[in-house]
């Protein structure tokens, strides 16, 4: 069987790709919290312990990071509330019987998700214990 060029990087990319999603997942996955740990191994003879040093970012850089958080987390604060005062909004200037409407709709969805839920536990319980190890 001949095997051409075009087939090779059909069937080559996407190990490439795959190995390379995953290579990137793993080094990112643990959160940066600002400093690095470097192990630095002395060989000075038997016995010695490699030691964790801490090299620290420079103080305006940390402190321009606490400040973009500080900033996203306002933000994010009054995102949520300007969407709570729009939706409590759009509810008041609505008619009575579509404000009985809306809760009765609130109270059936609400139904629904909780016999669903209850349905999804109970199936991965069963799935739980067929495929549990003896």
């Amino acid at each position: 069987m001949k095997i051409r060029k075009g087939q090779i990087l059909r069937l080559l990319f996407p190990a490439v790709f795959m190995v390379s999603l995953v290579s990137y997942g793993w080094s990112a996955e643990a959160e940066f919290d600002g400093t690095l740990l470097v192990a630095e191994v002395f060989s000075a003879g038997p016995g010695k312990k490699s030691r964790e040093v801490r090299i620290k970012k420079p103080k305006a850089v940390t402190k321009a990071e606490r400040e973009q958080k500080a900033r996203e987390k306002r933000l994010n604060k009054e995102y949520e509330e300007f969407v709570e005062a729009s939706r409590k909004r759009a509810y008041d200037i609505q008619s009575p019987e579509v404000k009985e409407r809306i809760k009765a709709n609130r109270k059936e969805t609400a139904a629904s998700y909780k016999m669903k839920k209850k349905s999804n536990v109970k199936n991965t319980n069963r799935a739980n214990r067929k495929y549990r190890s003896k």
